[in-house]
């Protein structure tokens, strides 16, 4: 005979069930950012920044973890890692962990044949994290973070040319004009641009420029440079690179700028011959 559950036990029951179905996981593991890190020509490092937070009250351990990484709908990584030395999570507190995933270009093609034209393909990393207690008592965290990642092609600094004002053996007035160009399908932002310009071996102008304009997805944006030189200080070849054009010029340095995949610098080094504009 089964027995029977008084109306008022059955309530309790049921009031306790849909509680414990509402109540948090101790463990959470929730995505801090996703970043992108040394990018080249050859791959980028796509890093998923994650944040572990225990809510119970004892200890627990991060032992080891598993993922599928997948592009589109192709599987390209899946990795199994047990770790050497535990990361501790202290009860009521957290800790973080990085999981990098190295994206090489040529086999990446290989693998995922739609994300050769694509300027950021998508990708959905899933897995899961397991824990133990002080007792070695084991419990496994899904995961399931989803994002994409860039297809970096690289960034060109140049020398469009000069506008001489005032331009004669003793000196000149004169502004440098250059270009930063962006042949990636996505925007970069640029915190400060860092320039050196050299014409004849020697520098004439060098300096940190903020507040330039976003560079679009192929496109670029131009910045300038004013200029009062003094050739009897910076030498006669230079006056006579000014006076007797192209003038041969040399741009180096480093544009730091955010995406949207964190920040990244990228340095620039570039010789050629440009126009002098006397006015």
């Amino acid at each position: 005979m089964r027995p029977r559950i008084l109306p008022s036990v059955l309530i309790l029951l049921l009031a306790a069930a849909a509680a414990g179905a509402g109540q948090k996981p101790e463990i959470e593991v929730v995505l801090r950012e996703k970043r992108a890190d040394a990018p080249t020509l050859q791959g980028v490092t796509l890093v998923f920044v994650l944040d572990i937070r225990n809510s119970g009250g004892a200890a627990e351990s991060l032992a080891r973890y598993d993922y599928r990484l997948v592009v589109g709908q192709t599987e390209y990584i899946k990795l199994e890692t047990a770790l050497d030395v535990p990361i501790p999570v202290p009860a009521h507190g957290e800790a973080a962990i990085a999981l990098p995933v190295k994206f090489t270009y040529d086999y990446l093609f290989a693998a995922v044949a739609e994300a050769a034209g694509q300027d950021r393909p998508s990708c959905n990393l899933v897995g899961g994290m397991v824990f133990q207690d002080e007792r070695k008592r084991e419990k496994r965290v899904p995961i399931a973070f989803s994002g994409d990642f860039p297809i970096f092609k690289g960034f060109d600094a140049g020398s469009i040319g000069f506008e001489a004002r005032d331009l004669t053996m003793g000196g000149a007035d004169i502004t440098y004009k250059g270009v930063l160009r962006n042949p990636n399908g996505f925007e970069l932002r640029p915190r400060s641009l860092t320039y050196k310009v050299f014409v004849a071996d020697k520098a004439i102008a060098e300096g940190t420029m903020t507040g330039l304009a976003a560079i679009p997805g192929r496109g670029e944006t131009a910045f300038s440079v004013p200029l009062l030189l003094d050739f009897w200080e910076i030498g006669k070849a230079v006056f006579q690179a000014f006076d007797n054009p192209p003038a041969s010029v040399r741009l180096e340095g480093e544009l730091e700028a955010d995406w949207d995949w964190g920040s990244l610098r990228l340095p620039f080094a570039k010789s050629e011959k440009v126009p002098v504009v006397k006015k």
